[in-house]
This record gives C-alpha cells, structure tokens and sequence, in this order.
C-alpha cells in the first residue's frame, strides 16, 4: 500500500545561525489512508512544530513531505494550494484559528470558497448547515462572530471548517482540549464516522493517552523533537520499549504530570537526548545516540531496546 502521507528526515529549526535550535529533529514517518497516527510526547517535544511543518506553514529546513503523490516541500503559491486541497487542519487555539472579522458561516465557508468556487451560494450555505449540525452547533450559529463563541463552540467550528471539504488527512492539533467530556466524546466519535464513511487519515496530536487508545492505530512518541519510539498502540502501551513511553505512561496512570519537563527550546546533544532523565542510562548514551531501530512492534530509539 503506497501511504497517503510520507515524511522523511523532516527538519524544523527557529532561530538563526548559530543560535538556531531544532524543534523538529529528522523525523520520519508514513501514514496510510483510514489511519491515525497519534504523536505524543510532553510540552516541548515538537508536537505542534511537527505538524506545521508537515502542512508547510513553516517551512522546514531539511527533510521531505510527500502528500497523496505530490511532493508539499518546495511547492509554493497557487501550486502549494492545490497539492494540500486534501489536506485540513484543526488548530490547538480554536479562537486564534478563526478569523475575528468573519461570521461562523464565512469561516466554515471559506474552504468551499478555496477548493470549490463553482459551488453556488446556497450550496455552500447548505453545506455549512449541514455541517454545523453535525458538531453541534444549530443555524442560530451561523451570524455568530468568534467574540461571541465559548472556547469549546470556537473548537466545533474550526473542526467544522477543517472537515467540510471532506479532506483525505486533518493534522488534528489537540482537537479537544477545550471541549468538556461529553462535548469532546461526540466530536471524537464523529472524527471516526468520518473515518469510517470517507477513509479519512489522521495525524493526531494530544497530551491525552485515553484518547490516543481511542483514537490512533499507531503512535509517535517524540522528545525534544526526536522520535523515542513508534509502533502499534497497543503494542507500545502493553509492552513500552522506551524509558520514556515508560515515564509518560506512568504519569498519566498516577493523574500526575511527568517530573521535570523538557525545555521549550531543544538543546544540542552529542548522545541521548533523554540521556540526563533516564534512570537506566549507560554510558554510552551520553555519547552516542542510539538510532530508531526495529522492536516487537515497533521501533526505540534506546540502547537497551535495540540490545534486548
């Protein structure tokens, strides 16, 4: 099977010269049609990161993204629009995401308008109806502006917006971390109706681990912008590999955040990355960092993995 989405080697720094750091360090992956790869990993990590340069809203500095066929890295201008005309993003901040100048109708429009000008406008007013309802949000929603939206009704608009389009991949950036439990159920359950009827992939970014066993077929799980393990959900949640899945699992078993939390900015490391945190470390993770190397069900970047 030829993945919808291919990313090798991808690079994301911020900063210049000398003072530049990688948020995103050679990270590669590949997700297939109807999948969700979920990427996991503390504040800091490069989640987010990952996902703007996946869908090229910052540009990477090394690596390549390929999209159903067509290569995103390098396309600009009228090109890169049309080779993400089957690619949607859910943002982290719903109210930073909408334009403030724009009725709830004009937001969730404005894709139609993009990838499908020669719809009519009470098509798209149809559509953006329909929409709507199906997160939730009744017609009485769509003269609304964002000022006058909760932050949960800001979220159900924007995954409305990403979704209308009935998009191949939604980059989904913590899509429900500002819905209460019943609001984030029903728009969890409708994400994977959309997988269900229209073969949608997902690259899902959470800080929520029950939601990753909800949701994703497979995880990637990153430190300070590198992958310390991937694989099978179920394999890595049973069986993790890596200290670090260890150490995020436990915490969110304990309700406890994970004890000294990456810096924002990542830091140059001859070995290991997660070297100066791991309570099984040898020697030679100081020195040398271990490659991402196959493990029962996945892939660790550690030394005792990789050893075992």
């Amino acid at each position: 099977m030829t993945a919808l989405l291919k990313v090798t080697d991808l690079v994301v720094r911020y900063g210049l010269g000398g003072r530049a750091v990688a948020a995103v360090d050679r990270v590669s992956f590949a997700l297939n049609a109807g999948e969700t790869l979920a990427v996991v990993g503390e504040s800091g990590s490069g989640k987010s990161s990952l996902a703007r340069g996946v869908a090229q809203l910052v540009r990477p500095h090394a690596g390549i993204v390929q999209f159903d066929g067509t290569l995103l890295t390098g396309a600009k201008g009228s090109r890169l629009v049309q080779a993400r005309r089957g690619l949607a993003m859910v943002f982290q901040d719903p109210v930073a995401s909408l334009d403030p100048r724009y009725t709830v109708e004009e937001s969730v429009a404005e894709p139609l308008r993009v990838h499908s000008p020669r719809l009519k406008s009470h098509e798209r007013h149809q559509a953006v109806v329909t929409m709507l309802s199906q997160v939730g949000l009744g017609p009485e929603y769509l003269t609304r502006y964002p000022h006058r939206l909760s932050g949960g009704q800001c979220q159900r608009v924007a995954i409305a917006r990403a979704m209308i389009t009935r998009p191949k991949l939604v980059i989904c950036d913590e899509p429900t971390s500002a819905l209460d439990v019943s609001v984030q159920a029903r728009i969890l359950l409708l994400l994977k109706q959309f997988q269900r009827e229209q073969g949608t992939a997902y690259l899902f970014i959470t800080h929520d681990l029950a939601v990753v066993r909800q949701m994703a077929t497979h995880v990637l799980v990153m430190y300070r912008g590198q992958v310390m393990e991937c694989g099978q959900v179920s394999a890595l949640w049973d069986v993790p590999r890596h200290p670090y899945t260890e150490l995020l699992l436990r915490s969110a078993r304990s309700f406890r955040v994970a004890p000294r939390e990456a810096a924002s900015s990542p830091v140059a490391h001859a070995g290991c990355v997660f070297e100066d945190r791991c309570v099984r470390a040898q020697a030679r993770c100081a020195v040398q960092a271990p490659a991402l190397l196959a493990t029962q069900g996945g892939a660790s970047a550690c030394w005792e993995a990789v050893s075992t």
